[in-house]
């Protein structure tokens, strides 16, 4: 599992934060999370030894992804591993459960984001996607479980592959991205565009079908809490 850190500007995504800071907060998590089958292939995945999250008091990026079992993939998480060396400030992420108060779903426009989503792959001459209720209720309870911590972690609902694998998706191609503070859904996608481990998920060429959600926790420090969850058929 690689776990990358990425200090963002507001407006370009690649700069450090200025010194005057936004009074709303936003955070944007996304772990890179790579299934690897060993020299001795036993059929079973080999996973690297997870390390803590690393949460900053400035932008967090960890992108996700899972692949199928029987696939040797290791140049994702390296794609993103250089950022991390530029990332200082940061500690162990530990659960925030106190003091965050009552969390409530939103209601969104599920078909108008699977859509976007689509156009956006589309763009890059990948296929659509659309909407899966098994991976909108992995979403969901995602994000909620996300929002009651007051932080992001892909790890707050239990791990990425044993949700995956309660939701009928344990052995195909599936990827999470997770923010936090952003109001829209448009704010959201244009800040996963410019993260590009977020923008690989979105891009993903075997996704097929996907779960939106968002759960707001007014009580914390984030506000509002999203995930997205893509997966193959």
């Amino acid at each position: 599992m690689t776990r990358t850190c990425i200090e963002q500007d507001w407006t370009s995504g690649h700069q450090p934060w200025p010194a005057e800071r936004p009074a709303t907060a936003e955070r944007d998590c996304a772990v890179t999370l790579v299934s690897e089958v060993s020299a001795l292939d036993t059929g079973r995945p080999a996973f690297a030894s997870p390390g803590p999250d690393r949460l900053c008091d400035d932008s967090l990026h960890i992108a996700l992804a899972v692949m199928p079992f029987s696939r040797t993939i290791r140049s994702l998480a390296a794609a993103t591993a250089f950022a991390a060396l530029a990332l200082g400030g940061c500690g162990t992420g530990t659960p925030m459960l106190d003091g965050v108060g009552p969390v409530s779903p939103v209601v969104l426009n599920e078909q108008a984001a699977a859509a976007a989503i689509s156009h956006y792959r589309s763009q890059h001459g990948l296929g659509p996607v659309v909407l899966d209720s098994s991976l909108i209720k992995a979403a969901s309870y995602e994000a909620a479980a996300n929002a009651r911590a007051g932080q992001l972690s892909h790890d707050h609902g239990g791990s990425f592959e044993s949700r995956m694998a309660s939701a009928g998706f344990g052995r195909r191609y599936a990827a999470e991205n997770l923010s936090a503070g952003s109001e829209t859904f448009d704010q959201v996608l244009g800040r996963w565009k410019a993260s590009p481990a977020h923008n690989s998920n979105m891009l993903m060429p075997q996704a097929r079908r996907i779960g939106i959600a968002r759960v707001d926790a007014p009580g914390s420090r984030y506000k509002r809490y999203w995930a997205l969850v893509l997966a193959g058929d």
